[in-house]
């Protein structure tokens, strides 16, 4: 992933992307459910009872080892926590340009086009990843290559070179992909309901074209200076690597960063929007593009994984009413997802007769919030939901970025560990008292002909 990309896109957690990725392959999960639930305990049983991980300091440094050796890969991620959420930089598109820069132009230790002969050679991947509140290093790798690939990798992290043409190149891919903010309806829809959303916190500012065209190099190498402490370093490593052989690379390469004082805090929960209202872009298109918003708890809170699931539910059955009834839309979505304090149900329709879509919708809405959902649905999405989710984690940089963001949201890494656990402790006791609780005042956005749209249609409290 592109760093200047996953600061400007629209913010999605893993299982906002776990959920999209599962949506409305409905032909082909009537043909396999039975395999599903099959599959689902057995990689229950299996993956969630050996997976071990080993806790402990380096240097002052957080670490967090799975060793497997399921595969020859070693993964590693190196976060490094601060950043335009904790109000160290007024300049929201500083961080994910620094963190492009510096993993695209090589280091002290090599020119730009050594580095990148050497990554291709030993086939060897070095990407970084920007949030509000923290940049995340990713190295992938194989275990017969893991000295010479820690190496580059450490000194890109700390001795970055900022190549001129990279800077140039980066800076004008990101203006380009903020002056398409809104050329794209549905695009467009996302990032203004993003906006409303989180207008009330300075930190969720968005990176405008001016932000972006007034970073020079100079701000890059002190941003990355000043954030680089090991204070603020978490190591998560999974592969077959050895505790001793992972603290010796550690100590070797990171003693000697400046310990810093930074003490990790809480996210600020994003209160959202407590009312039902529709905001419209008007255009002349052919398609209206809607998306609504309704509040959901963090991850830690124990309601979280049942409004989880009750969304899950609900995405299958306005799949069912709204389009293959009725054929007013190609693809209407629901799903519960969040990160950084920002936690909310996401729900998104694109359709040519917005009123009568929202009539049906509304009526979802009200009878999954009064009724609840079936045995059925719950262990059929809940069979569904464990295969993909177990799919998403195949490969071992998977498995260590959730570790860390876990980690960070929760603050307590094991839960990355009891998904699958508490996702079977759901009942529908539990998916009712979610739905009744947080689906509701639901705030829309959409872009296209407002002649088309009755406001009072889409109100749901």
């Amino acid at each position: 992933m592109n760093a200047m990309a996953s600061d400007i896109q629209n913010t999605k957690s893993f299982f906002g992307e776990l959920v999209n990725k599962m949506k409305h392959s409905h032909a082909f999960l009537s043909i396999v459910l039975v395999a599903t639930a099959a599959l689902a305990c057995i990689i229950t049983t299996a993956s969630q009872a050996v997976a071990q991980v080993d806790d402990f300091v380096v240097d002052g440094i957080h670490v967090l080892l799975e060793p497997t050796k399921a595969n020859q890969i070693v993964a590693v991620v190196v976060g490094i926590e601060g950043g335009f959420g904790r109000m160290e930089t007024d300049n929201p598109a500083l961080p994910a340009m620094m963190a492009a820069v510096t993993t695209s132009s090589g280091s002290d230790f090599m020119s730009k086009s050594q580095y990148r002969e050497a990554l291709s050679r030993l086939v060897t991947t070095i990407d970084a990843r920007t949030g509000r509140f923290d940049t995340k290093y990713l190295l992938s790798c194989v275990k017969p290559k893991l000295a010479e690939s820690w190496k580059i990798f450490a000194s890109v992290l700390q001795h970055p070179l900022y190549d001129q043409e990279e800077f140039a190149r980066l800076r004008e891919q990101a203006v380009s992909d903020i002056a398409g903010r809104h050329a794209d309806p549905e695009g467009s829809t996302r990032f203004v309901i993003d906006s409303i959303w989180t207008q009330s916190l300075a930190i969720w500012r968005p990176a405008q074209i001016k932000d972006v065209n007034s970073v020079t190099i100079d701000q890059l190498k002190a941003y990355h200076d000043k954030e680089l402490e090991r204070s603020r370093m978490t190591v998560v490593v999974v592969g077959d690597v050895s505790r001793d052989e992972i603290t010796r690379m550690i100590h070797s390469s990171f003693a000697s960063i400046p310990k810093g004082n930074y003490v990790r805090e809480p996210y600020a929960t994003v209160a959202g929007l407590a009312t039902t209202d529709l905001v419209v872009d008007n255009r002349v298109v052919p398609t209206a593009y809607i998306y609504g918003r309704f509040l959901a708890p963090p991850r830690r809170d124990p309601i979280f994984w049942p409004l989880v699931m009750g969304g899950f539910v609900l995405d299958d059955r306005l799949y069912e009413e709204v389009r293959t009834k009725r054929n007013l839309s190609y693809s209407p979505h629901s799903y519960v997802t969040g990160n950084n304090g920002k936690y909310f149900g996401q729900l998104s329709v694109s359709t040519t007769m917005p009123d009568s879509t929202m009539h049906v919708m509304n009526r979802e809405f009200a009878k999954i919030r009064e009724d609840g959902i079936t045995s059925k649905e719950l262990k059929d999405r809940r069979a569904e939901f464990i295969t993909e989710y177990y799919m998403s984690q195949q490969s071992n940089i998977a498995v260590a970025v959730q570790l860390y963001t876990t980690l960070l949201e929760t603050g307590d890494w094991h839960r990355a560990l009891t998904v699958i656990k508490d996702v079977n402790a759901v009942s529908l006791g539990d998916v009712k008292t979610a739905m009744r609780k947080y689906l509701h005042d639901i705030y829309w956005v959409a872009v296209g002909d407002r002649s088309k749209m009755t406001r009072t249609d889409f109100l749901f409290h």
